[in-house]
């Protein structure tokens, strides 16, 4: 059986794809998803991919959101009635969630 830091080396070399399935596994492990509530984040993935393929919503560069100078306020002077989404509830915590 593979160590901890041989698993994590084998990992780290895998494609980007295969990473994504690593991790999201391992964290799915930690805190199992309430299906309820999967089915209804991939509803609003599924919504927001179509506004983004649509042009409803302009995707904006992660380097462009991360600039040092940008504040909680500049970003939340950017929401509008147009581009706010609905409130999603994600239930009751069901694992080691801190709220």
């Amino acid at each position: 059986m593979h160590g901890v830091r041989e698993i994590i080396q084998e990992a780290t070399a895998l494609p980007v794809e295969e990473r994504v399935i690593v991790v999201n596994s391992l964290l799915r492990s930690l805190n199992t998803p309430d299906p309820a509530i999967e089915r209804e984040w991939f509803t609003v993935a599924e919504r927001r991919l179509e506004e983004l393929r649509s042009g409803k919503v302009q995707a904006i560069p992660v380097d462009e959101v991360l600039e040092d100078d940008t504040t909680l306020e500049m970003l939340l002077a950017q929401i509008t009635p147009e581009n706010i989404h609905q409130e999603v509830s994600s239930g009751d915590a069901t694992g080691n969630e801190a709220w």
